[in-house]
């Protein structure tokens, strides 16, 4: 049986979002079914390979859990000095990066190989956060 979405929990543990996720497992889900029934390759064949892919992401997945884990557990002072260093845009657009490569809509194209632009030509998409009072960065 395959699954995608939140009955496979492809929610990103950071933020909570999962349509993103949602449709870019249920793509590549698609992508093995009808891979199935074009004779392309049989039903086994594709749930290894979707079994494969899915734990391919595994790692990014639970590094993000550990941060929701540890972020509330931090001291005060501790979190906000995180907050206030990650106000820098250029850590902003790393970790907006990383974010987004995990389910890179790229992906979602008709091309089977298509990946994630490289970082060094992919413009920034966030814009600057706004700092609040205290120093907490939104």
């Amino acid at each position: 049986m395959f699954f995608a979405g939140d009955s496979a929990g492809h929610c990103l543990p950071l933020s909570g979002e999962g349509i993103r996720t949602a449709f870019y497992f249920g793509i590549a889900c698609g992508r093995e079914l009808r891979s199935v029934l074009s004779g392309e390759r049989s039903r086994d064949e594709a749930l290894r390979s979707y079994a494969r892919f899915t734990a391919s992401h595994s790692r990014a997945f639970g590094l993000a859990l550990r941060l929701q884990w540890l972020v509330p557990r931090l001291p005060p002072r501790v979190l906000t000095f995180a907050l206030r260093a990650l106000a820098r845009q250029s850590l902003v657009d790393r970790a907006f990066g990383w974010y987004l490569d995990q389910a890179h809509p790229a992906f979602m194209s008709a091309d089977r190989s298509a990946a994630p632009p490289p970082r060094s030509t992919r413009q920034p998409q966030v814009a600057r956060t706004p700092r609040f009072p205290g120093g907490w960065v939104g």
